[in-house]
């Protein structure tokens, strides 16, 4: 089969709807509608809603993202879906979708680990193929890749394209979940991890003491439901000394926007200095040269600061993706992968026995 340049991607592996398309790995268009006002009265996803607006929105996305990159149906060479991991029900749309433009289209599918393509993503250029921070020939491996999102949060191995070992992982909330949760906790809203981040701008790091669970692990995984829990009673406790002042209120008083910045500051330091601490500790382990960031966290400006800090003190090199928009849940990024795989020719042999797996674990 000739290889296939102009790459379909399709991710609907949580609550945006997302089509992609890329030349190699150009991207020339990136499409993504957020169901963030949707699920925000309920202060977290809804999958019945998340599976019911992503076949809604792809019509519209799919057609915004070839008229973005400039295509026709005919175009496209091959079309590349994520199957794994994230919310089932929202998974098998995008599927669906992958399988019968395949079947109409005549053209060759490719499966895609969500992960993956968080760590892939670091290789996309931009439209006139220029701006990726590196190209696949020039990774070193073993590689070490730090995959953080809303829920996910993984050391991985990169031992070679397609091999992968996971080396460290959180045991309960991922860190993007941490932050999501903690800014609902402050009403900061949702989704609420970038308003935490940039709340946190104006506060102290400093100013309150909360954890940085299992520093004495003796392994690298991470864990942020006690820091999560930790923030709940501080700000109980702040709540309650404000209510002692004003006797008069039966409603839990509330805090000023100079306490709720400051903990905001803590907190975040605390949820990155978690994470930090085990890389470095990977790094002093198995020597790694580069480390790739992947994830809607990986916009983190605090995160990469601290990483770029630990990575330069250990001679290895940072490496993240050239726009916040491929950190963040995309198909530019599932194209991309698609790409690449569809060089070692892995593509779905039978798209009927295709199914969503969402908790695909990332191949070793």
């Amino acid at each position: 089969m000739k290889h296939p340049k102009i790459i379909l991607g399709i991710d609907t592996s949580c609550d945006d709807t997302s089509v992609g398309v890329t030349h190699e790995r150009r991207v020339l268009a990136n499409i993504i509608s957020s169901q963030d006002e949707l699920h925000a009265p309920w202060g977290g996803v809804v999958p019945n809603l998340a599976r019911r607006a992503h076949e809604a929105n792809f019509p519209a996305v799919y057609a915004a993202a070839l008229d973005q990159a400039g295509i026709t149906e005919t175009d496209i060479e091959a079309i590349a879906v994520t199957k794994g991991h994230g919310l089932a029900i929202a998974l098998e749309v995008g599927i669906e979708q992958a399988k019968q433009l395949a079947h109409r289209l005549d053209k060759p599918l490719i499966a895609v680990h969500h992960s993956e393509g968080h760590f892939l993503a670091n290789f996309a250029q931009d439209e006139a193929g220029a701006r990726a921070p590196i190209d696949p020939e020039q990774v070193i491996f073993p590689a070490l890749a730090i995959l953080v999102a809303g829920g996910q949060t993984q050391l991985v191995q990169v031992n070679d394209f397609g091999h992968y070992e996971v080396i460290g992982e959180t045991v309960d909330d991922a860190i993007g979940e941490a932050f999501d949760k903690g800014a609902r906790l402050l009403g900061l809203g949702y989704p609420g991890g970038a308003e935490l981040a940039q709340t946190a701008e104006q506060g102290n790091p400093q100013a309150f003491q909360l954890p940085r669970p299992m520093r004495q692990s003796g392994n690298l995984n991470v864990s942020y439901a006690g820091l999560k829990t930790a923030l709940l009673r501080l700000v109980r406790e702040l709540q309650a000394k404000a209510q002692a002042n004003i006797d008069s209120q039966s409603e839990p008083a509330e805090l000023s926007q100079t306490v709720i910045a400051d903990l905001c500051a803590s907190f975040q330091a605390a949820a990155v200095e978690t994470l930090t601490y085990k890389v470095e500790l990977a790094l002093e382990q198995f020597g790694y040269q580069q480390v790739f960031l992947g994830g809607g966290v990986a916009a983190n400006q605090l995160l990469k600061e601290s990483l770029s800090e630990i990575t330069k003190k250990h001679g290895a090199e940072l490496i993240f993706p050239y726009t916040t928009q491929l950190c963040r849940d995309n198909a530019a990024m599932i194209a991309v992968t698609g790409w690449l795989k569809a060089d070692e020719n892995e593509f779905v042999t039978n798209l009927d026995e295709l199914d969503r797996d969402p908790q695909w674990t990332l191949p070793s």
